[in-house]
């Protein structure tokens, strides 16, 4: 708004009562003397501080925002490792994650790394999948395959959030996994690591239908955390595709995956520290494509060689057995008979040995005393 010269000049001359300002002559004439201007121009304010609502006004300058906003950090995020996976299938895998029930826009993250692939149509769609804001694609800076640990690793230090969830490219989560699986690690605080059922399966038009779902084989995984730990000696108690970790359990920086390791999951789990539990929900939460190009199919002997070692280095470790060889191992896994009085003699020594520990684990202080 302005103040005209004919309402100055009323109020200059006395005016009456009901004129529209009420001036004395000095300030008429300060007015008279200055410009026509706003009546509520910025400078002078600028620097006041206004008690009334207990903020500076801002100035008008470009440099208020010294760098743009930091966008919120999800809740949880999908880690994903790719090596030329069929497009079709990573289109099925990245619908699931959409899908998840109970999901708000933002509140997750999929973190794809891709470990050397060079097939076309593998490229082809990651370079779509970059440019969507809530999937982020990272690869080697050679462009050549690391391995799958080295893969899970990176992408570990990418992921933002305060979960993080596995999921391979060729498998497709359960619509309600992350509801399930978030509500008991909520309810579970001392739970790091929440695996869960799944079912199989080879073509996704297997998923669509009653009938398919149930023609499907399910796997129901060992659930109470001492039992989980237990079943680790005699096979994966946890489907890796399936589990659900609590990030700030592991270091913030680098993956918990041994690298060189063809059982990067098994090795892993029976790494960690005893006071660290890990279970498994009941319900199914995941369907694993079968097929013939996958890793546990097309490196099954290698896959199961790592496991046979890593129990044994277990035994050894945790249970203080020094004889304990993978042959051992595979009598104990049931692929194997027993083949003479003196591997008798060291597997019964080894199971009293896991089992004393496994009962000192039991106890109520054990949680917290339990070496790491």
């Amino acid at each position: 708004a302005y103040l005209s010269a004919d309402a100055v000049g009323g109020a200059e001359g006395g005016g009456s009562s009901g004129s529209q300002f009420d001036l004395d002559s000095g300030c008429a004439a300060a007015l008279l003397a200055s410009p026509p201007g706003p009546l509520l121009a910025g400078d002078p304010y600028e620097a006041a501080y206004l008690d009334s609502v207990h903020v500076p006004l801002m100035r008008s300058s470009s440099s208020r925002i010294s760098r743009p906003p930091t966008p919120p950090r999800p809740l949880l995020s999908w880690l994903m490792p790719v090596k030329n996976t069929p497009a079709e299938w990573l289109a099925e895998a990245l619908a699931s994650i959409r899908g998840q029930q109970g999901m708000a826009p933002g509140s997750w993250e999929l973190v794809v790394v891709d470990d050397g692939s060079d097939d076309a149509v593998t490229l082809d769609l990651l370079a779509t999948w970059a440019s969507d804001p809530q999937v982020r694609v990272v690869r080697h800076a050679g462009g050549t395959s690391r391995g799958i640990a080295w893969a899970l690793n990176a992408g570990w230090a990418e992921c933002r959030g305060d979960f993080i969830a596995r999921l391979d490219g060729d498998d497709v989560a359960h619509p309600q996994r992350l509801r399930v699986q978030l509500e008991y690690l909520q309810a579970h605080p001392s739970i790091s690591i929440l695996g869960g059922g799944f079912r199989t399966f080879r073509e996704h038009r297997e998923l669509r239908s009653r009938e398919g779902l149930a023609a499907a084989r399910q796997y129901r995984m060992t659930c109470h955390p001492i039992l989980a730990r237990w079943q680790m000696l005699f096979g994966c108690s946890l489907a890796h595709p399936t589990v659900t970790f609590r990030r700030a359990d592991f270091a913030q920086d680098r993956g918990p995956y041994p690298e060189g390791e063809e059982a990067e999951d098994h090795c892993c789990w029976l790494s960690l520290p005893l006071n660290m539990q890990y279970a498994n929900v009941a319900d199914v939460v995941c369907y694993l494509r079968r097929h013939a190009s996958s890793r546990s199919a097309s490196a099954a002997a290698a896959i199961r060689g790592s496991s046979h070692r890593a129990v044994c280095r277990f035994l050894t470790q945790r249970c203080g057995v020094e004889d304990v060889q993978e042959a051992d191992v595979e009598v104990l896994w049931g692929t194997e008979k027993v083949a003479s009085a003196e591997q008798a003699r060291r597997l019964s020594s080894a199971l009293a040995a896991a089992e004393a520990l496994f009962e000192s684990l039991l106890r109520p202080s054990a949680g917290s005393a339990a070496a790491p």
